[in-house]
């Protein structure tokens, strides 16, 4: 189990127990020292039959 917050655009509603997820990277903020990033989940559509390659359950 990997925990995160849920990529912009997408809330909870958009996932479910052993649903595909891909790993984004989005910004957090920017300050005075420049952009500060943050891992976050992302739900993935239609995976059809492709492999589990990259994919989180």
């Amino acid at each position: 189990m990997v925990l995160g917050q849920v990529a912009d655009g997408y809330g909870v509603e958009d996932l479910a127990v052993g649903a595909h997820v891909e790993l984004v990277v989005e910004p957090l903020y920017v300050d005075g020292s420049g952009e500060r990033t943050v891992w976050r989940w992302k739900p993935v559509d239609g995976l059809g039959d492709e492999t589990d390659e990259g994919a989180v359950r």
